[in-house]
């Protein structure tokens, strides 16, 4: 539930956390899957949850049929969160199982502001049991063989050089996972086949730069999921340089870089603003085996600042629990490091069926992998198109459809009206043949190799040359 902020006021209290291990079975839920239920039995379960819910995410206690016994978003005061679990059993006293109609309790704020009540529908839920063998879990589905699985870490610094040590609060510190697809490391590969230093491709910085940042969701400094929100990339700019390699059969590269990202949104519906930009200086390795990466190690240090919230909430004398849904004001400035391990999926997370994998849904039923992919790619488009003097209008256009869509769950017809955009911008040009890319990196290798060694008239001459050679009929 508005994971953050409840992670900060209710799962942070040692009392609420010795009740929900002894008296609940506690489960966290993927508010993706709840509001988009996959098929199966824990899709049935994940259904009947999402049928009753308030709001797109909240706190709900079920019985062990699966019947929703209660729903609160908020809570009138501390005091109020103990008393929710109290109400919560003695509901699941009177309703232990599916033998008689259970229905939904729902609280805006508990027990101060309730909702109407939502009935039972009588449908028996499947008996959950064990995945078979061609089976899979639909919160860890899985991932094309090869498929990098990188985990992120990042921690606020103290004014003493000290790392925070609280990890309650996410301005404080984050943890996250993320998948690097092998189309993205083929593209590494093909750049690192002469053996020569190079800079890394720009959707792959972009991409790591996605994850590395504190925070909430709406705040991501990179793509943030808020629409009409405003989005700068100042730098986006890793290289790669061969170095001895300890592991037999593949190649070490030392990274070096910067990212510099910054997002904003003027004022939300609910008064909500806020400023976000992430400076960073990145250093450490890649291990390359053939098309793949073999390893990855990475370290960030540099400077964060955000701004979010209604100005208002500073001046509310409220818990924080009478608020969750709008969170908190947050406002600092600060030191940062992050780190980035990765490593290739293995074992029972590796696809085996025909096809591609499933994807699972991004985060709060938002775009995962796939689209995130394309919406970064449309937003490089549409700063072509205000370079250029384009008309944004038709594009805008089809991403407001895309936004209305994605809120309402309706996948497939999101996406349709995103690859209209993308059509629209142009970023989806035929891909070049293999040999005709290579010789282009061969090239760009050629000129980088002139502009390190200070031959920059040399570059010049190698380019006026192509140009003319062009110009011939």
């Amino acid at each position: 539930m508005f994971a953050g902020a409840v992670r900060e006021t209710v799962f942070s209290r040692v009392d609420i956390m010795r009740r929900i291990n002894d008296q609940f079975v506690p489960v966290a839920l993927k508010a993706a899957l709840v509001n988009n239920p996959p098929a199966g039995m824990e899709g049935a379960f994940l259904a009947e949850i999402s049928r009753s819910k308030p709001a797109p995410q909240g706190v709900c206690v079920a019985n062990g049929a699966g019947k929703v016994l209660a729903w609160a978003l908020s809570f009138d005061d501390n005091a109020q969160v103990p008393k929710f679990l109290d109400y919560t059993l003695a509901r699941h006293k009177q309703f232990p199982d599916a033998a008689k109609p259970v229905p939904t309790q729902r609280f805006m704020r508990f027990p101060g502001q309730p909702m109407a009540e939502v009935a039972d529908t009588r449908a028996r839920l499947p008996r959950l049991s064990p995945h078979g063998k061609n089976e899979f879990c639909p919160a860890t589905p899985p991932k094309a063989r090869g498929t990098l699985v990188a985990r992120v870490w990042g921690r606020r610094v103290e004014k003493n050089g000290r790392l925070c040590e609280s990890c309650i609060s996410q301005e404080n510190y984050i943890e996250d996972i993320f998948d690097v697809p092998n189309e993205m490391q083929r593209e590494i590969a093909r750049l690192a086949n002469d053996g020569q230093r190079f800079r890394l491709p720009e959707n792959f910085v972009r991409h790591l730069a996605t994850y590395t940042y504190l925070g909430q969701l709406d705040v991501r400094p990179v793509s943030p999921p808020v629409p009409q929100h405003r989005a700068r990339e100042h730098a986006l700019e890793w290289w790669a340089a061969p170095v001895p390699s300890s592991v037999k059969g593949s190649q070490r590269w030392r990274i070096t870089g910067k990212s510099d990202v910054e997002s904003s949104h003027p004022g939300r519906g609910d008064g909500a603003h806020y400023h976000h930009r992430v400076t960073l200086d990145w250093r450490g390795f890649i291990d390359l085996r053939g098309k793949a990466i073999l390893k990855l190690g990475l370290w960030a240090e540099g400077q964060e600042q955000l701004q979010w919230g209604n100005p208002r909430l500073r001046l509310v004398k409220e818990p924080d629990v009478a608020h969750l849904m709008a969170g908190r004001f947050i406002d600092f400035n600060s030191p940062v490091r992050y780190g980035i391990i990765g490593a290739p999926v293995a074992g029972k997370n590796v696809w085996q069926g025909k096809g591609p994998p499933p994807q699972s849904p991004g985060p709060l039923g938002g775009p995962g992998p796939a689209l995130e992919q394309k919406m970064q790619r449309l937003q490089q488009g549409l700063r072509r198109l205000a370079q250029t003097g384009g008309n944004p209008r038709p594009v805008q256009k089809e991403i407001m459809a895309f936004q209305r869509l994605m809120q309402q769950g309706r996948r497939a017809e999101a996406e349709q009206h995103l690859n209209r955009a993308l059509a629209l911008v142009g970023v989806n040009p035929p891909r070049l043949p293999r040999d005709l890319e290579e010789k282009l990196q061969r090239v760009r290798a050629e000129v980088e190799r002139l502009l390190r060694d200070g031959k920059k008239a040399e570059a010049d001459r190698l380019f006026d040359n192509l140009l003319r050679e062009l110009k011939k009929p």
